[in-house]
């Protein structure tokens, strides 16, 4: 994303992108969609696009140049893009934009600029890619000063929150005092945090209003905390709704910073940092950078940390590791798993991408010390990148090694379709976890770490051992 971000005005494909980043085109497509729920193209013509509007808006340049300038050598190309996706012309949306502004508020955040939630589904072909032969750099001058009008914003509004607060006293006539003080003070103490990076800010001892960005809600969830601010793709793509409504807002991906000012939070979480989004978050509230890609046992204990339930959460991690160990024992018992027995998890994706994961989630959970083994040729596998092994049909028994396979797939049925055909595969027939009627299916959508998806897996896996 980053460097889509910053090479957005070259001409890209999808072939161009994996070769710059050192991944196959299939590797680069399947984590790019799964960690982002958008195709890469998508969001190479989304960030076009959101820039032109932006240049429409803030510059009077000509189609032509706004088209070079995002890319596109051609305008005419542009100007069927943008309408087919934004649904009106560049021309009439610079008209309308402007006209808007002038009857829009100056203290309104509000701006058409703001990042937007990514189509999903659009068409991918890369065939509308051409070089570009100049590049005016128009774009640079508009950021600064699209930048200083957020911060002029920002600014107004932080003003009018401090001026509701210095109304506070006049509007509690009639209170106790001594209560509204103890309040105030209470919600006013701080401490420094100091980050995996050494970095020190001044966090709220008690946060009450966080936003956070990342996949960490599940941990907030554990602790009592519903953050007023989230990216609502960790809780639809996963089982955290199966556990209850979620109200929090979604605060989008990339992050809306726009949005997160509106929800007037004390503190911002982040483990996915992109850009600068650090330091622009940081003028809206303590922000603090933890890492995300981090397994329970260690990520879980630090998040605890930052919203001030270290204690809770020492006792929530050794009471889920007590549950584990009392899971695998009744299994045990139960005869459903014999000593030195090995298990392997392969995640089949709908473009028929295949991956070994030995790490994060179902595999956390098979791979505890009382669970199954890891075979020695499992170990020996080394990922492409963070958890993900990427395999081929040809190399199915040189990777899928153990007495038991679980398949994590998706619920859709492109995914389906696509396993089914794996499935007349001789290769994959005479895997002996097949033969011997050992290999379980489960939705990937349980394939998350947080502690309260975790809890929910500890206590649905018995019932999957059944399928």
């Amino acid at each position: 994303m980053m460097y889509i971000q910053e090479h957005y005005a070259q001409a890209l494909t999808l072939e161009s992108i994996a070769a710059n980043l050192n991944y196959s085109v299939p590797y680069l497509s399947s984590i790019f969609k799964k960690k982002t729920g958008y195709s890469v193209i998508d969001y190479l013509i989304q960030t076009r696009l959101d820039i032109a509007a932006n240049l429409l808006i803030e510059t009077d340049a000509k189609l032509k140049e706004v088209a070079e300038n995002v890319g596109y050598k051609d305008p005419y190309y542009l100007s069927r893009l943008f309408k087919k996706y934004k649904g009106i012309s560049p021309l009439r949306f610079r008209k309308q934009e402007r006209k808007n502004a002038i009857h829009r508020p100056q203290n309104s955040i509000e701006s058409s600029i703001v990042w937007r939630q990514i189509w999903r589904y659009i068409d991918s072909d890369n065939h509308y890619q051409y070089k570009r032969e100049e590049d005016i750099h128009m774009h640079r001058g508009t950021k600064t000063s699209f930048t200083a009008m957020a911060l002029l914003c920002i600014t107004l509004l932080l003003s009018a929150c401090t001026g509701g607060t210095a109304n506070l006293n006049n509007e509690t006539t009639g209170q106790n005092q001594t209560t509204v003080e103890n309040k105030l003070a209470s919600s006013s103490e701080t401490r420094v945090y100091k980050n995996h990076q050494g970095a020190e800010v001044e966090i709220p001892a008690n946060p009450e209003r966080i936003v956070l960005q990342g996949n960490a809600i599940g941990d907030l969830i554990a602790l009592g905390i519903e953050p007023v601010g989230v990216d609502r793709r960790f809780i639809e793509s996963g089982v955290l709704e199966d556990n209850g409504k979620i109200s929090s807002t979604d605060i989008g991906f990339p992050t809306n910073l726009e949005k997160v000012l509106t929800l007037k939070p004390d503190l911002i979480m982040m483990s996915y940092v992109m850009d600068n989004e650090v330091e622009e978050a940081s003028k809206i509230a303590p922000t603090v950078v933890s890492d995300g890609m981090q397994p329970l046992k260690d990520r879980f204990p630090v998040v605890a940390d930052i919203v001030g339930k270290n204690e809770e959460g020492e006792q929530l991690l050794k009471k889920y590791n007590e549950d584990v160990d009392a899971m695998w024992e009744q299994l045990r018992a139960d005869g459903k798993v014999a000593d030195s027995e090995t298990a392997v998890v392969l995640q089949f994706f709908w473009n028929k991408a295949m991956y070994v994961m030995k790490t994060g989630g179902v595999a956390d959970l098979l791979y505890q010390p009382k669970g199954f083994a890891m075979d020695e040729k499992v170990q020996a596998l080394q990922p492409n990148s963070g958890p993900y092994i990427e395999i081929t049909q040809e190399t199915l028994h040189e990777t899928l090694v153990g007495d038991h396979l679980f398949v994590l797939i998706s619920a859709y049925k492109e995914a389906q379709n696509a396993f089914e055909e794996l499935k007349q595969e001789p290769l994959w027939n005479s895997l002996p976890a097949v033969k011997n009627n050992k290999v379980y299916f489960i939705e990937d959508k349980w394939n998350y770490d947080d502690m309260t998806t975790s809890n929910m897996l500890l206590k649905e896996f018995p019932n999957m051992l059944k399928k």
